[in-house]
């Protein structure tokens, strides 16, 4: 199920971005929602590559989940000023997904613990490419 969250794999998503907060959250999610819409598995050695629209605490959960770097060619910037990142499977197949911000007003905790919890669906727009 992709809103369940494995505590191992946050683990190092937050050692490497080097806290946890709402945008590191949203780009967890944001990658294993990718993982699932692609049909692979959430991994270094999946193949997949992202262009981030952001350079924000989203990126780092990409990096590593899926091993993306500048690199190695894996990461790319298409600065935007949106929460969206475009993530492609081997063989071509992409998805969108841009960040629908469903925390509003909320408090920094509230978000973070909303962007865990919350169904991925809600979370982000998805656009197949």
């Amino acid at each position: 199920m992709i809103n369940m969250i494995n505590k191992e794999l946050w683990k190092k998503c937050a050692e490497h971005h080097g806290h946890e907060c709402p945008g590191l959250a949203i780009g967890y999610r944001a990658s294993l929602y990718a993982a699932e819409l692609l049909g692979v598995e959430p991994s270094p050695v999946s193949g997949v590559s992202c262009v981030a629209e952001t350079d924000k605490c989203p990126v780092d959960a990409v990096r590593v989940i899926f091993g993306c770097t500048e690199q190695n060619g894996k990461l790319s910037f298409d600065l935007t000023g949106e929460m969206a990142l475009t993530f492609t499977a081997p063989g071509g197949k992409s998805v969108r997904l841009a960040f629908k911000d469903p925390g509003g007003e909320l408090s920094r905790d509230e978000k973070f613990k909303l962007f865990h919890d919350l169904p991925a669906q809600d979370m982000f727009d998805v656009t197949v490419i």
